[in-house]
């Protein structure tokens, strides 16, 4: 005869004369989980993996035989009668043991009169330890894997239904949450899982939280000690004078070294300075980089300098040096006039001596430049900020500002300035204009009229 799984399951109850609450009670199964198996509705199920398990957990407490259930179950959800005898409990034949007598349990006077501290045990034992967090999370785990062996599910099957990793589940089996990504994640998969499996969720929510905090409390007095045991490793006490070094105040002292130091050196440079310039020069020597020039030679003759400019070095750039450049005459001269001159900058230059044009080109800067006479020595030049100029050993310094047009005349008597003279005005010359001619005057004949 056939039956469906349903009718077996509710006559296995009946039977047992157990209610639906009952038995929701003791599987920790749903009442209207419990309804949908009996009343074979399997679409009120969550789904066909988590109604295997309740099939195999509601069968187990029933005292049938699951494996044929589940057969049937995967197959057309009918079994046969005669195939699927219920599983009676066996029978407790053992002794019902019999309560101690009191001679049994009662010690004899001596040992508690000589044991006072035995006494006191019993009244006030002992509290056991409170767990620790590894042990909170391992039960946490024993207790998801006991649920899901009783359901009869595989952790693939969980995977498949929650959508959580394997390797996940079984960190959470095993109590291994430093295995998990994040705690925050854990909670979250822990939730879940317990879910699925009918558990009480809040119940174990609670306890997860309370190993996260007994952890916290494991962590906080593992940080006291290690603090507690750098705290008794004290260097020994170093001296007074010790005590008052300190590196803030070696720091202070080498900047306030430091600035003493620059502040005498600064006040040496200058004393230096206003020392040599107050120092006479007797005698009026030509400056250093006059000397060592190498060219300045002294010769007894003054030859002409006959010196070409370039076109092209109007186009050059400030700063760069000339094609050609017209160096001074290696002499040695006894004549009366001595001109020295030192460029500092460009600048045209001219030199008329004892009337010769000796020197009529642009100087360069940093070089030296000597001319003598015997009568009178002229120059001229376009900047006269740019020359530097010693007559007969005696510094003049510039003749002028830059860009000033400077007129010299050089002579035994001394130096003059030639006047500007004005130039004359010239007169405009009239040009011949064409003068136009009177044109002829041309008579037209005009036709008479006849009158009779």
């Amino acid at each position: 005869m056939l039956e469906t799984i349903g009718a077996r399951l509710k006559k296995a109850r009946a039977d047992r004369r157990l209610t639906t609450e009952q038995a929701a009670a003791a599987t920790r199964i749903k009442v209207k989980y419990l309804e949908a198996l009996e009343n074979d509705q399997r679409q009120l199920l969550p789904s066909d993996v988590q109604g295997r398990g309740f099939l195999r957990l509601y069968a187990a407490y029933l005292g049938l035989e699951p494996q044929p259930l589940l057969d049937a179950w995967a197959n057309d959800g009918f079994i046969l009668e005669t195939l699927v005898p219920p599983v009676n409990p066996p029978e407790d034949t053992s002794p019902v043991p019999q309560p101690p007598s009191e001679s049994e349990t009662t010690l004899p006077e001596t040992l508690t009169a000589e044991t006072p501290d035995f006494q006191a045990a019993q009244q006030n034992p002992e509290p056991p330890p409170p767990p620790t967090a590894d042990q909170i999370f391992g039960e946490i785990g024993v207790a998801l894997k006991q649920r899901r062996e009783k359901l009869g599910l595989k952790l693939a099957d969980v995977e498949r239904y929650i959508l959580v990793r394997q390797y996940y589940l079984e960190a959470l089996e095993k109590g291994k949450m430093e295995e998990l990504p994040s705690l925050v994640q854990a909670r979250g998969m822990l939730n879940n899982y317990a879910r699925f499996l009918e558990l009480d969720v809040d119940g174990i929510l609670l306890k997860f939280a309370s190993a996260l905090q007994t952890r916290r409390l494991e962590t906080q007095a593992e940080v006291a000690v290690s603090k507690n045991i750098l705290t008794r490793k004290r260097p020994a006490q170093a001296g007074s004078w010790r005590m008052l070094i300190t590196p803030d105040l070696i720091i202070g002292g080498a900047v306030v070294i430091s600035l003493l130091f620059f502040a005498l050196w600064s006040v040496s440079q200058i004393t230096a300075a206003g020392t040599q310039q107050s120092e006479p020069n007797d005698l009026i020597a030509l400056p250093q980089s006059l000397l060592s020039t190498p060219e300045l030679l002294l010769t007894a003759t003054l030859p002409e300098i006959e010196a070409t400019r370039n076109p092209e070095d109007d186009r050059q750039e400030t700063g760069t040096n000339l094609a050609s450049e017209a160096e001074p005459t290696q002499f040695t001269s006894l004549a009366p006039l001595q001109l020295n001159i030192i460029a500092n900058q460009r600048a045209y230059l001219r030199i008329v001596a004892d009337g010769k044009i000796v020197f009529n080109d642009r100087v360069s800067p940093g070089n030296a430049y000597t001319f003598s006479a015997e009568n009178q020595i002229e120059l001229l030049t376009g900047n006269a900020g740019a020359l530097q100029v010693y007559f007969n050993q005696n510094d003049l310094g510039v003749l002028g500002v830059v860009g000033q047009v400077a007129s010299q005349i050089f002579t035994i008597g001394g130096i003059v300035t030639p006047t500007a003279q004005f130039s004359p005005t010239p007169t405009e010359t009239l040009q011949p204009t064409v003068t136009p001619l009177p044109s002829p005057t041309v008579l037209t004949p005009t036709v008479t009229p006849f009158i009779p």
